[in-house]
């Protein structure tokens, strides 16, 4: 479970008359800002879980995943402030590594696959919004765990993408959903086969974005593909991200770009920050970044215009690894980065080995009484730097 009371220890300690700690908000180099929600009920700690815009656009809805106590099958809602805990009266059985994502055209949720309790599984489900429904195409992919899934404006179609199928083999075929069925697209020349990548719906550029996952040799990809609705292209720019799986993709609506956040790499729990401006990967927000994670939820709040991150599996103030339940939302600048020019430059795009990410440097504001010093302040803001520096720890 997530450790969350490294602060609240330290000010227990210094003996100060602190009121309730307010949302945290760090503000980043490059515009926008990261802040972390404080709910007062939020969802069990985490990682593989479907998350994505609710399917009236009024909140981000989240899915099952892997827990501490096993695989689950719980529905939770974010309104913007508030986590609360759906309870259909019909949900699809217990997993992690679904594919799930928003479907505009029908503004539903769509769920597909995953691991279940005894492997891989091919169902497919709709979320509407208050129940879960499932559906049975006389067509339809493969069972498989950890695919990648996400909406396509140019065809006003869903588009799913590899995973590992219940024998072990990475697949990478392409199949659309158009509401009602599923169709296997014939593409002449596809992205190799993976499990574990990041994909959405770039709507401003009319494509979907394809990023990274790990192949069948265990080797850690850094290529980039857009789908235009017929054919798969290989982007992979001159500065590319260092490899990586189950990194979090979404679209930024402040400013219609797509963000990608963290993901495994080799040995490494990444807490970079990048932005896809169509055609290169520009580095964002140097600090004030969540921790590293792997497998955590990212979704669009359209209503609020900003991206949602939750849980996943990363290290605590211990440098211990464990399932995160923290919230965090970006919110990002108006208009995105223009070019790539802080962004490193590796040599070869297949396996890249990224520096430990440095430990974000917060400054937070927080509600306090009128009976704080200036001295127990400064010491509240030194030992908070020091538990979240705590938390970039790279794997041994």
């Amino acid at each position: 479970m997530a450790v969350r009371g490294g602060l609240g220890i330290l000010i227990l300690l210094l003996g100060i008359g602190f009121e309730a700690l307010q949302p945290i908000t760090t503000a980043g180099a490059a515009g926008g800002a990261w802040t972390q929600l404080r709910p007062p009920v939020w969802p069990p700690a985490r990682e593989r879980a479907g998350m994505a815009t609710d399917s009236g656009g009024q909140a981000v809805v989240l899915f099952g995943g892997e827990g501490n106590a096993g695989l689950l099958d719980d529905t939770w809602i974010l309104d913007g402030t508030f986590w609360a805990q759906r309870r259909p009266s019909h949900a699809p059985p217990a997993r992690a590594g679904g594919a799930m994502a928003r479907d505009s055209a029908t503004r539903t949720v769509l769920l597909f696959g995953g691991s279940g309790a005894h492997g891989a599984v091919d169902d497919t489900w709709i979320w509407e919004g208050a129940n879960w429904t499932e559906q049975h195409p006389s067509v339809r992919p493969a069972a498989r765990s950890d695919p990648v899934l996400a909406f396509d404006n140019a065809t006003g179609r869903m588009l799913l993408f590899g995973g590992v199928d219940s024998r072990g083999t990475l697949l990478n075929d392409t199949w659309t959903w158009n509401g009602a069925t599923w169709e296997e697209q014939s593409v002449a020349a596809a992205p190799p086969a993976r499990k574990a990548a990041s994909m959405a719906g770039d709507d401003a550029r009319g494509t979907v974005l394809l990023f990274g996952g790990i192949d069948a040799r265990g080797v850690f990809l850094n290529d980039t593909w857009t789908w235009d609705g017929a054919r798969w292209d290989d982007r992979t720019p001159p500065v590319f991200l260092a490899g990586r799986e189950r990194a979090s993709l979404a679209v930024d609506p402040a400013n219609q770009s797509l963000v990608l956040f963290g993901g495994l790499g080799l040995r490494t729990l990444n807490n970079d920050f990048w932005n896809w401006n169509g055609s290169t990967w520009t580095s964002l927000v140097q600090a004030g970044r969540p921790p590293g994670r792997q497998g955590a939820g990212m979704a669009t709040d359209l209503a609020r215009g900003r991206i949602v991150l939750f849980g996943g599996e990363g290290f605590n103030e211990r440098s211990e690894l464990v399932l995160l339940d923290d919230t965090w939302t970006w919110s990002g600048p108006a208009s995105p980065p223009a070019s790539a020019a802080s962004a490193p430059t590796l040599t070869a795009p297949t396996v890249a080995a990224p520096t430990p990410a440095a430990a974000p440097a917060v400054a937070a504001e927080r509600s306090r009484s009128s009976m704080v010093l200036p001295l127990a302040v400064g010491l509240v803001l030194i030992g908070a730097g020091y538990v979240l520096r705590r938390r970039s720890t790279p794997f041994e």
